[in-house]
């Protein structure tokens, strides 16, 4: 586990259809779909002052950035993935990601964030499932990420969001 994180408990809504609770089968109602991560990321930034910018949505399969929210004269874009495939069309749909590809999704997450960092324009945040193998691969480069000011922020089953102490950018 990362050192200095705090548990914010925020359930977030999200659309329900005839599947069930979040558009899920009943064997897999608490996976976190891309969509998921980004509605609870959302209701848990504006909660703390920060405003609705724009996003993408993984079902749709936009493109673009997966959240951008706003407080003060801060931008933070935040790239968002999630444990199971947002489409139900997919294979992957209702099925964890195995290892190998939590790993590619956090390096392409990386990736996007400092590629935002890059740019001198916004602030970074990579959100993803509070799973063992999520914060195990983020845990072997979370000083680099401190280092670049790269936030991470973890969401859990129930949609609770947790972040670094501080690790959120002041305005």
């Amino acid at each position: 586990m990362l050192k200095g994180f705090s548990h914010i408990d925020r359930p977030t809504q999200s659309s329900h259809d005839s599947r069930g609770a979040l558009g899920r089968t009943a064997h897999n109602a608490a996976m976190l779909g891309e969509d998921d991560v980004v509605d609870a990321v959302r209701a848990y930034l504006t909660e703390r002052g920060w405003q609705y910018v724009s996003s993408a949505k993984a079902v749709g399969k936009q493109h673009g950035e997966d959240l951008v929210m706003k407080r003060g004269s801060t931008c933070l874009s935040v790239e968002a993935k999630g444990e199971t495939s947002s489409d139900p069309d997919s294979t992957r749909y209702g099925e964890p990601f195995d290892s190998g590809q939590i790993a590619s999704h956090i390096g392409r997450a990386v990736v996007t964030a400092l590629g935002v960092v890059s740019t001198g324009e916004r602030r970074a945040a990579i959100a993803l499932p509070a799973t063992t193998a999520h914060k195990s691969r983020v845990q072997r480069i979370a000083p680099a990420l401190e280092r670049l000011a790269v936030t991470v922020l973890w969401v859990a089953a129930d949609r609770t969001v947790t972040a670094a102490p501080d690790a959120l950018p002041a305005e």
